[in-house]
C-alpha cells in the first residue's frame, strides 16, 4: 500500500501529462502568445441591399451572395486555444453585421456587453456569420483583437446591388421600332383649323391615348459572379420631361424612374417605355451595380399634332400671275408651339389654281411658317387639301380662293412685273421722300381691285409727280407739283404707270388694277 504522499505526487504526474492547459477554466483571453487564423467560406465579394425599410433593414428579394461564414482557428502555445476568446468588430461598422453561426447548436461566438466576441472549441475553432444589412458598398475589414496586440484584418468586399462591372451581356430591349428606334405618330388626335389657333389643345399625356413600347432588360452573368443575375436591380430612367417608364401598357402609372429586378436567367419581367404627344429625341439610362449603358438609349418619337392650320393669304387672284403666295399651312403639339410635320397637298380643282408641289414638310417654330404658291390658270373657286403625308385623314382645307380674269395680256412697265406684284386687299400708300434726295418710291409696284385708292406721301415741289409713261390710256394719275399728299382712285382694270418729273430714270413705278 502507498504513502499518502506518493499518491498525492502520482496524482500530480497524472495531471501533468493530461496536459496543464485542460486546467485553465472556460471563457480566458487568448494570451499575446496566440494566434488566429481566419478563413472565409465564400471567396467572391458580398451584395449590398437594394432596399430597405423604414427601420433601415433590407426589405424585398436579396440579390445573392449577401451574407457568408467566417472560421476562426484559434491555437495558444501551438496547441488548440480551448476556451480562449477574442473580440471580433468591423471596419466600418456599417458595412457588415455580425451574428452566430446558425448551424452550431451552442453558440462560440455572441453577442454581450457591447462587443462581439468568439470563443474557441475544444479544437480551438470558433464560428461567426457576417451579412450586408444596409445598402452601404465598398471596401470593409473584419478585425480580430486578442492579447493587446493589433488586430488581425481580414478584407471583405460589398458590392452595391446589382450587376458587377464584369457582367456582359447588359442591354435594353425595346420591342415596335424600327432599326433606327423611330416611333411614329398615329394623327389620331389631330384637327383641323382655318381660324386662330385655340388656347387649350389638352394635355401632352392623353389618358388612354399614350404612345408606349414594351421593354425588357438583359445580362449575362460574371465570370467572378456567376450567381449574381438573381434579384439584381435595374433602374430605368427618364431623361426627357416628354418621357416616362411604367408597368401598366396603358401607362397609368407612368413615372420617371422604374426599379425591376432580373430573374436567374438574366432578364427582367416586360415593362414599358412611354412617350408624350410633343416626342423628340428622348434618352434612357439603364444602370445596374457597377454596370451603366453607355451611349444611353434613345428615341426618335414623332411629335403628334393635335392641330392643322390652313389659311387663305389672299380670296382672290387675277389670272395671269406667275406662281403667287396663296396660303400658309402650319402643324401644332399640346403646348401650342409649331412643329415640323411631312404633308401631301392637293387642290379641289388644278384647272383653276395650280400647285408647285405636291408634298412639303411644315416649318417649325425656328422657322417662319410654311406658305404655298399656286398658278392661276382660269377663272373659278378652288380649295387646298392638306393632310398628313401617305395618310388619306385627316383632310384639313383652306377657306375658298377665287381666281378672276383681269391679267392676261398685262405686260412689265417701269421695271413692275404684274406677274410679281402680289394683290392689296384694300388702298395702299406710295412713300417717297420729303426732302431733295431721290429715291425710289416704296412701294414701286402695287396691284390693287378696282375701285381701290391709292395715296403717294412725300414732297411733291421737290419730287413732282407725273402719269406715264406707259401704261393704259385714261390714266387716274395727275400731274402733282405741290404739297405733301394725294390720292387717286383707279375705277377701271389696266396698267397705270408713274414716275418723278424730276427724276424720271431714278424714281418710277406702276399700279396694276384687277377686277
Amino acid at each position: 500500500m502507498r504513502a499518502p504522499r506518493e499518491v498525492l505526487t502520482l496524482a500530480l504526474a497524472t495531471l501533468t501529462a493530461g496536459g496543464l492547459a485542460s486546467c485553465v477554466a472556460s471563457g480566458h483571453p487568448l494570451g499575446t502568445t496566440g494566434t488566429v487564423d481566419v478563413r472565409v467560406d465564400l471567396a467572391t465579394p458580398l451584395f449590398a441591399a437594394d432596399q430597405v425599410d423604414a427601420s433601415g433593414k433590407p426589405s424585398g428579394p436579396r440579390q445573392t451572395p449577401h451574407a457568408t461564414g467566417i472560421t476562426l482557428s484559434m491555437t495558444e502555445d501551438g496547441q488548440p486555444a480551448w476556451g480562449a476568446y477574442v473580440d471580433v468588430r468591423v471596419d466600418p461598422p456599417q458595412a457588415l453585421a455580425l451574428a452566430s453561426d446558425p448551424t452550431e447548436k451552442t453558440p462560440s461566438c455572441t453577442a454581450a456587453n457591447g462587443s462581439f466576441r468568439c470563443t474557441g472549441t475544444d479544437h480551438g475553432f470558433a464560428r461567426l456569420r457576417v451579412s450586408s444589412e444596409g445598402q452601404w458598398s465598398g471596401p470593409a475589414s473584419l478585425l480580430v483583437t486578442w492579447g493587446g496586440n493589433m488586430p488581425k484584418a481580414q478584407p471583405i468586399t460589398i458590392l452595391p446591388a446589382g450587376l458587377p462591372q464584369d457582367a456582359t451581356g447588359f442591354a435594353l430591349l425595346v420591342g415596335g421600332l424600327d432599326q433606327t428606334k423611330h416611333v411614329l405618330a398615329t394623327y389620331e388626335a389631330l384637327a383641323c383649323t382655318m381660324g386662330p389657333v385655340p388656347d387649350d389643345l389638352g394635355s401632352a399625356w392623353r389618358p388612354g391615348k399614350i404612345r408606349a413600347r414594351q421593354a425588357t432588360v438583359t445580362s449575362s452573368p460574371s465570370p467572378t459572379e456567376p450567381g449574381a443575375l438573381a434579384s439584381a436591380p435595374v433602374i430605368v430612367s427618364a431623361l426627357n420631361a416628354e418621357g416616362a417608364v411604367a408597368l401598366q401598357p396603358d401607362c397609368s402609372d407612368r413615372k420617371p424612374r422604374l426599379r425591376v429586378l432580373l430573374g436567374a436567367t438574366g432578364q427582367s419581367p416586360p415593362f414599358y417605355l412611354c412617350f408624350s404627344d410633343n416626342g423628340g429625341a428622348l434618352s434612357f439610362a439603364v444602370t445596374s451595380g457597377q454596370k451603366a449603358l453607355d451611349p444611353q438609349p434613345q428615341m426618335l418619337v414623332e411629335p403628334e399634332p393635335r392641330l392643322l392650320r390652313v389659311r387663305s393669304l389672299l380670296t382672290q387672284v387675277p389670272v395671269g400671275l406667275s406662281p403667287v403666295e396663296l396660303f400658309e399651312v402650319s402643324a401644332y403639339n399640346a403646348d401650342r408651339v409649331r412643329i415640323p410635320l411631312p404633308v401631301d397637298l392637293t387642290m379641289s380643282d388644278s384647272s383653276v389654281l395650280a400647285l408647285d408641289i405636291g408634298s412639303t414638310t411644315l416649318a417649325d417654330a425656328s422657322s417662319p411658317a410654311t406658305v404655298v404658291h399656286a398658278t392661276p390658270l382660269s377663272a373659278g373657286t378652288a380649295i387646298l387639301h392638306v393632310s398628313p403625308l401617305l395618310f388619306a385623314m385627316p383632310d384639313c382645307v383652306s377657306p375658298p380662293v377665287t381666281v378672276v380674269p383681269g391679267m392676261t395680256g398685262m405686260g412689265v412697265i417701269n421695271g413692275c412685273d404684274p406677274a410679281l406684284t402680289p394683290v392689296s386687299a384694300g388702298g395702299v400708300t406710295i412713300q417717297f421722300p420729303m426732302d431733295a434726295t431721290v429715291q425710289q418710291y416704296s412701294p414701286a409696284c402695287v396691284t390693287v381691285h378696282v375701285g381701290a385708292k391709292v395715296t403717294w406721301e412725300g414732297s411733291f415741289m421737290n419730287h413732282p409727280l407725273a402719269p406715264g409713261p406707259q401704261g393704259t390710256l385714261n390714266n387716274p394719275i395727275l400731274l402733282t407739283s405741290t404739297g405733301l399728299s394725294a390720292t387717286f382712285t383707279f375705277p377701271m382694270t389696266g396698267s397705270f404707270g408713274f414716275q418723278s418729273a424730276a427724276d424720271p430714270t431714278m424714281m418710277q413705278g406702276a399700279v396694276f388694277v384687277v377686277p
